[in-house]
């Protein structure tokens, strides 16, 4: 006989839903905003939404180059329609001289930080495309991506890379990510 199933918790076994006034509380005081992004999971994260300003330099410590690279993937995502084969993702990258089958010096093993550690935080989406043999993947932005950034900022973000054009350049994303900024709740 157990007595583990007999002896009381101290806490809930599953954490229990914010407290209605918690996601003000948080924007009011400390500029974040609590977003649901899995309402099947009750996955929840912080937003910052105080505006940057000029000449803050903002350090992510060592997050910085890994911060760095998800943007990267997330432009490519965005820039090839929303949807990019694993595969396509991994022959760009050795481009910029990040081999997934080789340890980075800033991102340590590439391959598992893309496919496990910012899936893990959603960020990104790696989904296995059904009826491929060999087995073929392919990434989406993620619900947490999706919160945290907009395809305008991403496409800014390119047009910066391309010695500042305008975004307007690429006029298929930039429709697209206008329509996204109008759809968008106003806070």
């Amino acid at each position: 006989m157990s007595l583990l199933p007999s002896v009381p918790l101290p806490f809930p076994i599953s954490p229990p839903p914010p407290h209605p006034s918690s996601p003000l509380r948080c924007l009011q005081v400390f500029g974040l905003e609590l977003v649901e992004i899995d309402a099947k999971t009750h996955a929840y994260i912080l937003v910052n939404k105080l505006q940057r300003t000029e000449g803050d330099t903002m350090n992510w410590g060592d997050a910085t180059p890994k911060m760095g690279l998800l943007m990267v993937i997330l432009s490519i995502i965005f820039m090839k329609g929303n949807v990019l084969k694993d595969s396509l993702l991994w022959h760009t990258l050795k481009k910029l001289r990040i081999d997934p089958s080789e340890r980075h010096e800033d991102f340590g093993d590439a391959r598992k930080l893309i496919t496990e550690e910012f899936v893990k935080q959603k960020y990104l989406e790696y989904v296995r495309i059904p009826h491929t043999d060999p087995v073929e993947y392919e990434f989406r932005w993620g619900p947490r991506a999706t919160k945290e950034t907009s395809k305008l900022k991403v496409l800014e973000f390119v047009a910066k890379m391309h010695n500042d054009q305008d975004p307007k350049t690429w006029l298929t994303q930039y429709k697209e990510a206008q329509q996204e900024a109008a759809a968008a709740p106003r806070n």
